[in-house]
């Protein structure tokens, strides 16, 4: 595509349009979208005497604060092709914190059950998933934190080459990866399989390898992990179950996790979320390190079609201390959002 035609794509994603222009004898359907997520810290216990005031006074820099998150997304499909990139910007208190991408990948459909992506991809392990239009509260939950944890990339973000197969009902995921702590002369294998057995119920099963933990070299790794999730509900309402493992024994490192969930669209916009998780550590030599739990109470309104609210009530618990946070939030999606 020359310079002319990458300024009108650009151009029709920002007013919010599909343009289809010509290059040679194929028409291209150029696509934008995104979001701002914007949030306000009422209270959050964990960062209680964290900061200094502007009388030298020890204070919360968290508490009454909001915090601004953007993305856009640009794609373009031509044929059997389509070229997708993913932009975040990070604004936390007031301070432009990072710009980067989330995803920026190719995929080739090449024919009714095969595709193949190539780039920089949200990997699909887990129930929840990365994006704040797509999640049913507010924070993440400790699930999601710990396959964030194992990877060079934010997230669950992952780099390589991922081919979907679809079997009838199923839909399968290979994929060859950079190793997920970007280690030398390694890569990463993924496998996932996801379906729907039966009616309103919905199962997804991931498995990805990675380099073993090693004191010295590698020491953040929890070795290979794998996720199972699990839904089922009706048109307004759902509970889930998800389980993580991670293979190897690393000192203070999450061992196994779960988590449950529950949601109920009440009507007229309103919504309402549970969620339950814990995680199991391995012992820091012969200390035992206790499981942290966390339960989050959200109630969302959607107050038009690009716009809506969320309250949140979380309490995290390390075995320890306890700590509470409440935070509300607005999502506004520009264009076709997914």
């Amino acid at each position: 595509m020359n310079k002319k035609l990458i300024a009108v794509a650009i151009a029709g994603a920002f007013v919010g349009v599909s343009p289809a222009v010509m290059a040679g004898t194929m028409a291209v359907d150029v696509k934008g979208s995104g979001f701002i997520d914007t949030i306000l810290t009422f209270n959050n216990e964990i960062a209680d005497d964290t900061g200094v005031d502007a009388t030298g006074s020890v204070s919360n820099p968290d508490n009454t604060k909001f915090s601004v998150d953007g993305e856009l997304d640009f794609s373009a499909t031509q044929g059997d092709v389509m070229a997708r990139i993913d932009l975040d910007v990070n604004n936390t208190h007031g301070n432009f914190d990072s710009g980067e991408i989330e995803q920026a990948f190719s995929k080739w459909q090449a024919n009714d059950a095969v595709a193949v992506m190539i780039g920089q991809v949200n990997s699909g392990i887990g129930f929840e998933a990365e994006d704040a239009p797509n999640l049913y509260q507010i924070t993440h939950g400790q699930i999601y934190d710990i396959l964030d944890s194992q990877t060079a990339l934010r997230g669950n973000n992952v780099q390589g080459v991922v081919v979907n197969f679809a079997a009838g009902p199923a839909s399968i995921n290979v994929g060859v990866l950079d190793e997920l702590g970007r280690n030398d002369e390694a890569n990463s294998l993924l496998l996932q399989a996801s379906g729907s057995p039966m009616d309103g119920m919905n199962l997804e099963f991931s498995f990805i390898t990675q380099e073993d933990y090693d004191a010295a070299f590698n020491p953040s790794s929890g070795g290979n992990l794998w996720d199972l999730n699990g839904t089922y509900g009706m048109d307004n309402w759902f509970v889930g179950l998800e389980i993580m493992d991670a293979a190897d024994d690393g000192d203070g490192l999450p061992d196994n996790a779960y988590g449950l969930y529950g949601h109920i669209d009440a009507g007229n916009g309103f919504g309402a979320t549970l969620r339950y998780d814990t995680v199991a550590y391995n012992d820091v030599g012969a200390v035992s390190v206790d499981d942290t739990t966390s339960t989050t109470l959200a109630g969302s309104y959607a107050a038009a079609d690009n716009l809506g609210f969320n309250l949140e009530i979380r309490s995290d618990d390390n075995g320890t201390d306890s700590f509470s946070s409440v935070l509300l939030e607005a999502v506004a999606t520009l264009g076709d959002f997914n």
